[in-house]
């Protein structure tokens, strides 16, 4: 699958947005402006009715009691290490008919089909946990030619993911991972686990299944690519231990911001 953004709203960059967005609510229910570009309350939960009192915890911003405005919570993911072996691929936010690969041969459809498979399960598992708000591709790592093609093989992809809410993952019934450690067990269990899709897989060339195409041995006409879908299976890669420990390949995953504090 393609890149997705969920509900992407670029000019929030806060729990409370920037200048031109900012939004909280006072314990009462009102709003108020001081005449600058911040908000303030004539009642708030913190302490009265003061005007223009300085909010507080209880006020509605969510500084760190994790109830009360939605908040953001930002993780930067990088994935390291992880090199293309027999045409298994890596990770990938791009499919086989991208433009902007070379994609000449079926081992490379499959590789980066394989790729984009584990990525899309990347985001699947990311988006069971608290509230997705965005997910975005800062460095995409897909090489564009090459033996390496359609895979991020040598390269280090960076995912970046927001939450309104602390993302909790669920290990077992006793068990759960909340915050940076979370984001981390979703992409490495992603990576780790294999699947099985039907694909549309896309590569040029004259051979193989092309073959078939070709204008003096068949009614259509020729078609130097050719999208053929078929059952693709990307293995698993490495172990969710091997990948969350600080070896190779690992998944590295930093808080870059928690509202909550």
């Amino acid at each position: 699958m393609a890149q997705e953004a969920f509900r992407s709203q670029p000019d929030i960059t806060a729990p409370y947005g920037t200048t031109n967005n900012k939004q909280a609510r006072g314990s009462d229910g009102s709003f108020g402006h001081d005449g600058s570009s911040n908000f303030s309350y004539r009642t708030n939960a913190s302490g009265g009715a003061t005007a223009d009192q300085s909010l507080g915890n209880n006020d509605g911003i969510g500084t760190n009691n994790d109830v009360s405005l939605s908040k953001l919570y930002h993780y930067k993911i990088l994935i390291t290490g992880v090199a293309n072996a027999s045409n298994e691929g890596t990770v990938g936010d791009k499919e086989s008919q991208d433009s902007t690969l070379t994609i000449d041969s079926s081992p490379k459809g499959l590789q980066t089909e394989r790729s984009n498979m584990r990525f899309s399960a990347i985001k699947d598992n990311l988006g069971i946990m608290g509230n997705i708000y965005e997910f975005r591709v800062a460095t995409s790592g897909v090489q564009t030619s090459g033996a390496n093609a359609g895979t991020a093989s040598g390269n280090v992809p960076e995912y970046h993911v927001y939450y309104e809410q602390k993302p909790i993952w669920r290990v077992d019934d006793t068990t759960t991972l909340t915050h940076a450690d979370a984001v981390k067990r979703a992409v490495a269990t992603a990576i780790a686990t294999a699947k099985t899709e039907l694909r549309e897989v896309w590569y040029t060339g004259t051979g193989g299944e092309h073959g078939d195409h070709q204008a003096n041995t068949h009614w259509s006409p020729a078609q130097p690519i050719t999208g053929i879908r078929q059952s693709v299976t990307a293995a698993a890669i490495s172990t969710v231990s091997t990948l969350e420990a600080a070896g190779s390949p690992v998944i590295a995953v930093t808080a870059e911001a928690d509202s909550a504090t």
